[in-house]
């Protein structure tokens, strides 16, 4: 699976088996837009869409690749047509190369500055696999006798709280005993954006430990 709009992806010299990609979230389409590619050599193995429609035979006859996804019937053709406008929007404000860097040096030094906050650390300190996220730990305890399913409801209810009480949102996960968020750095967001979320995560991580 790629990342289309945040990482640089040859495929000729990768040469997957298949590669997909949505592109809603950082090409900046519409939702409901993504890639799937599949080179000639593995055509054959893909024998309908889903759900199956007109483009459909039966073997052993054989379908023009294309005819298989041609018309589902059920597809709103408008995100494909969205991806023309967010490659010239992107383009105008500087390009791939411009857009990456500042999102890959934005979370990097965004988490950073919430580890700073926080009194934790970041996942990966060098860095090197950051791709516009970062993962950064909490000031949180994993409860030793805690159920999937309660850790879960807690992640949750965090997640919830950060929307509807703060208007932010970080994904929090639970990653080798410890609890971690993910937060995503995007063209419109500042270091400033970063250190009021681990404000809110320090007082949230406070409140639930006493």
């Amino acid at each position: 699976m790629g990342l289309v709009g945040i990482t640089s992806t040859n495929l000729r010299e990768s040469q997957p088996d298949f590669w997909t990609t949505n592109c809603h979230k950082w090409l900046y389409t519409k939702r409901g837009c993504g890639v799937l590619y599949v080179p000639r050599r593995n055509h054959h193995l893909i024998r309908t869409s889903f759900p199956t429609s007109w483009g459909y035979v039966s073997p052993p006859a054989v379908q023009e690749f294309h005819k298989i996804f041609d018309w589902t019937g059920t597809n709103d053709l408008i995100p494909l047509l969205s991806i023309t406008p967010a490659l010239d929007f992107r383009q105008s404000i500087g390009g791939e190369k411009k857009i990456m860097d500042y999102c890959n040096n934005l979370a990097k030094e965004g988490g950073k500055r919430m580890a700073e906050i926080l009194g934790t650390e970041v996942m990966d300190h060098s860095g090197e696999l950051l791709n516009a996220m970062v993962n950064v730990r909490l000031p949180l305890d994993v409860s030793p006798n805690g159920l999937l399913w309660d850790h879960l409801n807690l992640s949750q209810a965090m997640m919830q709280q950060l929307i509807e009480d703060h208007d932010c949102f970080v994904a929090a996960f639970i990653h080798d005993e410890k609890w971690w968020i993910r937060a995503s750095a995007q063209i419109w967001a500042e270091v400033s954006d970063f250190e009021y979320v681990a404000q809110v995560l320090k007082k949230i991580c406070q409140e639930r430990q006493s």
